[in-house]
């Protein structure tokens, strides 16, 4: 710790830790040496508090709002690691909402809840979907070809060197 005071205070990081001055080479009274109150105006406590709050407020990530009925996930409070889904049922003063996970009601911050993408309706891949029939032959479905392992070929498992290459030279 420092005995220096800091640039706009009229104290220093120890006498405001320790309540007074450490001794040091410098000579100085004893009075000086023993514990005191220290005076703090109110106006750099003021000062402090709102430097404080501007930090804040610059360095924090705005979160969106969410409405009734958003699917989210809730950051769990019993120790578990699993979030648990739930739907919000009604926004709260204060950035708080209330959300429904199924069994029981909960009021959580807006930094403990994380929206879940909404589930998209699937995307018809064919006629017969697009028009609600079912086909009278069964539409395949498109299948790739089975490639040999280009690194088991020709091994049989039996000795330890591996099979003669097949690649031609």
């Amino acid at each position: 710790m420092r005995n220096t005071p800091n640039e706009g205070m009229v104290t220093s990081p120890v006498q405001r830790l320790m309540g007074r001055r450490t001794q040091s080479v410098l000579p100085a009274m004893p009075a000086v040496l023993k514990p005191s109150k220290i005076p703090i105006s109110e106006h750099s406590k003021l000062q402090w508090k709102q430097h404080q709050a501007a930090q804040h407020l610059c360095t924090r990530s705005q979160l969106p709002p969410l409405k009734p009925g958003d699917h989210v996930r809730m950051q769990p409070i019993d120790g578990r690691k699993e979030w648990r889904p739930a739907t919000v049922t009604k926004a709260l003063p204060f950035n708080n909402y209330e959300v429904w996970d199924g069994n029981r009601s909960f009021t959580r911050a807006r930094i403990f809840l994380r929206k879940k993408p909404s589930p998209e309706p699937a995307v018809p891949t064919n006629n017969h979907q697009l028009l609600g029939t079912t086909p009278a032959v069964p539409v395949p479905l498109r299948t790739r070809p089975a490639r040999a392992n280009q690194h088991t070929e020709g091994y049989d498992g039996i000795d330890d060197e591996p099979a003669p290459s097949t690649v031609p030279a």
